[in-house]
């Protein structure tokens, strides 16, 4: 559970920040303000974290971000999603319930690789989905091809990684604990 983040010069959004989260937050503002880039750079975050260290993937912390990074914002670059300007860098940070936390920052000459500053991030069972707009679902065979078989860009990996989870074999009787988890 997110407790709090900062973000500057990521992407539209010059500075955002959040503090004292709780378990359901709302974000509002016009359209095109950058309300779905900073949900997606949250989830960028959260879901490079549950993903270091599972199963046999040898990657570090840094590489996977800078590919959930890559893949979600679709960049030629990931320097690209760095907030136009001269001298302007990508600063983040999030902590999470618990106070561990992630640092990092880049410019906009970075290629590829994001090395974090700081990361004492603690470990996390949970698996975080991005949902995207419902009528995303309806195009879930051609997400499949773009995002798993061709790796073109199209559908970031927001979508992919939602299909991903829908492909999960349900549970079976009550689920209250996994749905308050």
């Amino acid at each position: 559970m997110i407790s709090e983040f900062s973000l500057s010069h990521f992407g539209p959004n010059r500075k955002a920040e959040g503090k004292g989260l709780g378990n359901i937050n709302l974000v509002m503002g016009d359209n095109s303000c950058g309300k779905t880039f900073l949900l997606k750079a949250l989830y960028t975050m959260i879901r490079s974290h549950e993903e270091h260290g599972r199963g046999d993937d040898k990657r570090d912390f840094g590489e996977i971000l800078s590919d959930k990074l890559y893949w979600t914002f679709q960049a030629g670059d990931i320097g690209g999603i760095v907030t136009k300007g001269k001298g302007n860098k990508l600063n983040a940070s999030l902590t999470l319930k618990g106070n561990s936390s992630l640092v990092f920052d880049f410019g906009q000459e970075t290629r590829r690789k994001v090395i974090p500053a700081h990361n004492n991030l603690t470990a996390r069972e949970a698996n975080s989905v991005f949902l995207p707009p419902k009528e995303v679902l309806s195009l879930i065979p051609v997400i499949q091809k773009s995002a798993f078989l061709d790796r073109s860009f199209g559908f970031d990996a927001t979508y992919s990684d939602l299909i991903l989870a829908l492909q999960q074999p349900l549970q079976q009787g009550r689920s209250r604990a996994a749905f308050a988890q």
